[in-house]
């Protein structure tokens, strides 16, 4: 003797408490578990879970002249890699201010604005107001391009330090 197997009709999915139901059980404390409204109700099939990958680059210069003449093919090339936004890093005060304008023109880019600690030395007097007052713009996502860059030699520790701070600040 086997057991019936119930079968789910074409327009709906079986669960488990239809299962339950349609099994013949032998009657103990819990069998009406089975046959209660209250019963789990979770599909007998897992669910078939799709993936998409989304890519983000985190750090681009777009805004250098030799992206300038191919800026929408670039863009393209990125989309279809599956690409979905870009983050434009800004290494001093002209790099940050067209980081932020591209950023503005094209909805799959972003900006960060900041002083590399290799360009602190040449950095104007008023540079932290203008960057605070760039960081403020609607499509700035972070403070950067900033740290400490040891390798290099262009601008001395103490005040790499320093500005790193002010940029934190």
């Amino acid at each position: 003797w086997a057991a019936p197997r119930w079968r789910a009709p074409p327009h709906r999915t079986a669960t488990s408490a239809d299962l339950c139901a349609a099994t013949p059980r032998r009657h103990d404390r819990w069998s009406w578990i089975a046959r209660s409204s209250h019963a789990p109700r979770r599909p007998l099939r897992a669910p078939v879970l799709e993936f998409r990958v989304t890519l983000v680059d985190t750090h681009a210069h777009l805004m250098d002249p030799a992206f300038a003449a191919d800026l929408p093919a670039v863009l393209e090339r990125a989309a279809a890699a599956g690409v979905t936004a870009i983050i434009c890093v800004g290494y001093d005060l002209a790099s940050s201010r067209a980081a932020v304008a591209l950023a503005a023109q094209w909805p799959q880019l972003w900006a960060t604005v900041g002083i590399h600690p290799n360009y602190l030395s040449a950095a104007p007097a008023g540079w932290r107001a203008e960057l605070a007052e760039l960081a403020r713009a609607p499509r700035v996502v972070a403070i950067g391009e900033t740290g400490l860059d040891y390798y290099r030699d262009y601008t001395p520790p103490p005040q790499q330090r320093a500005g790193f701070e002010e940029q934190l600040a």
